[in-house]
C-alpha cells in the first residue's frame, strides 16, 4: 500500500474529529485587509490553551528538554493546511540559515514539459540545498517534519533553504505536478510529492506570506480571523494565508483526501516588502526519494560516474550542467576531477574561474591547488 493511501485513511479519520470550538468569527469583512494571524486549534484542548501551551522540546539533543511555546492550528480546509507555532527553537533556525548562506544561488523551477531544472522569473529567490541529515541540528528537524506529516524521512527531498529580499517572490504555483497536464514528467524517482512543510527561520516585518489564492481554497471553520492587527498584503488577500514568524512551519496536503491533485493547493510567496524571508522547505513524496549521495568535497570524480565522467566533459556538460558535473561545497559533483582537473581541464573556463558561479569556483579550486593539476 503507498503512503498516499495510507495517508488518506488516516487524515481521513483525523478529519472526522470534532472542532475545538466554534471561531468567534466565521465570515470576512471584504472591505479590510485585517486577516487571520492565529487559529483555534484543531485538538482539543481547554480554551485557555488555545493561544499556545508550553511544551517540553529537547531542541538541542543533549536529552534536556527546555520549555517552547508551541502549538499547532489549523488553517485551511481546502488545501488541509496546518501551522505548528514554534516548530522550530530559534536556534535552529539560525543554524540552518548559517549553514546554507555560503551556498546560496538563484533559485530554479521545474520545467513542465521537460522536467529538467531551469531559472524562471516566476522564482525571484535565491537557495541552497542542504543534504539530508547533514548534521545533528537538520536531522533533529528532518525527523519532526516526518513525525507530524506521518510519512517517513526516506520520503523526504533535501532541505531547501531561500532567501527573499525586498521585491522577491515566487508567484502562483503547486508543489505537486498534475500529471493530467504534465505527461512528460518522470515519477520515478519517490513517484507524486504529496505534503509540504513550510519552515519559517527569520520575521518580515512587511510581506512575504504563504497565500492559498485559488477559488477553492477555503479557511478553516475554527479559524480566528480577526487580524490581531497585522496588516495583511494585497497578495496574502486572496486566500488563507500564514505570515511568516521566525519558528513557526505551515503543513499542507499536495493531493486531496482521494489522492489525487489538490487545486486548492496553489500557492505563492507574497513579495517580501520590508525585511528579509528566510525559508526551509521539506517537499515529501509517496514512495522513498532518492537524494544526491553526500560525500566530503574534492578533487575527484565520483566511482560510479568515473568512466564516463571524461567523455561528458569534452562534450561540454561542465558548462551545460555545472550543478550535478560541479556540485557545491555540500553537494560534490559526479565529475569534479574531469571538470576542474586533469587533461584538457586548463582549455575550459573552469580553471581561470571567469564564468563559474561562487560555489562551482570553490570546487574547482580544490583541483586548482593541487600541484600535479
Amino acid at each position: 500500500m503507498r503512503v498516499s493511501r495510507l495517508l488518506v485513511l488516516v487524515l481521513a479519520s483525523l478529519a472526522a474529529l470534532p472542532p475545538a470550538r466554534s471561531a468567534s468569527s466565521s465570515g470576512r469583512d471584504g472591505n479590510t485587509d485585517e486577516r487571520l494571524i492565529g487559529w483555534l486549534g484543531e485538538v482539543e484542548r481547554p480554551a485557555a490553551e488555545t493561544s499556545g501551551e508550553a511544551a517540553l522540546v529537547d531542541t538541542d539533543g543533549d536529552g534536556e528538554p527546555e520549555t517552547r511555546k508551541q502549538w499547532i492550528e489549523q488553517i485551511a480546509t481546502a488545501p488541509r493546511a496546518y501551522v505548528w507555532h514554534g516548530f522550530m527553537s530559534p536556534e535552529e533556525c539560525d543554524h540552518v540559515i548559517a549553514v546554507a548562506e555560503p551556498l546560496m544561488e538563484r533559485s530554479g523551477v521545474v520545467d513542465a514539459k521537460t522536467g529538467a531544472p531551469t531559472v524562471d522569473p516566476i522564482r525571484t529567490s535565491y537557495g541552497a540545498f542542504v543534504p539530508i541529515a547533514f548534521d545533528e541540528v537538520v536531522e533533529r528537524i528532518e525527523k519532526r517534519a516526518a513525525e507530524w506529516a506521518m510519512v517517513p524521512v526516506t520520503h523526504q527531498e533535501q532541505l531547501h533553504v531561500l532567501r527573499y529580499a525586498e521585491g522577491q517572490q515566487y508567484k502562483d504555483h503547486h508543489d505537486a505536478f498534475d500529471v493530467a497536464v504534465q505527461e512528460k514528467i518522470a515519477f520515478d524517482n519517490g513517484r507524486q510529492r504529496i505534503a509540504t512543510v513550510l519552515m519559517y527561520l527569520a520575521d518580515v516585518e512587511e510581506g512575504g506570506e504563504t497565500v492559498f489564492p485559488h477559488p477553492s481554497a477555503r479557511w478553516s471553520d475554527t479559524a480566528d480571523i480577526t487580524g490581531g492587527g497585522k496588516k495583511w498584503s494585497a497578495c496574502a488577500s486572496r486566500g488563507p494565508a500564514v505570515a511568516p514568524k521566525k519558528g513557526d512551519a505551515l503543513l499542507f496536503y499536495d493531493l486531496d483526501l482521494k489522492g489525487a491533485f489538490d487545486d486548492a493547493a496553489l500557492h505563492a510567496g507574497c513579495p517580501v516588502i520590508v525585511g528579509t524571508k528566510w525559508t526551509a522547505t521539506k517537499w515529501i513524496h509517496e514512495e522513498p526519494y532518492h537524494n544526491p549521495k553526500f560525500r566530503a568535497a574534492g578533487c575527484a570524480d565520483d566511482p560510479e560516474n568515473a568512466v564516463q565522467c571524461p567523455g561528458w566533459a569534452a562534450a561540454g556538460e561542465c558548462d551545460a550542467n555545472p550543478a550535478f558535473m560541479v556540485g557545491t561545497k555540500t553537494n560534490p559533483g559526479g565529475c569534479v576531477s574531469s571538470c576542474c582537473g586533469g587533461p584538457g581541464a586548463r582549455e575550459r573556463v573552469w580553471l581561470d574561474f571567469a564564468s563559474a558561479k561562487h560555489t562551482h569556483r570553490a570546487m574547482c579550486e580544490l583541483c586548482a591547488k593541487d600541484p600535479e593539476q
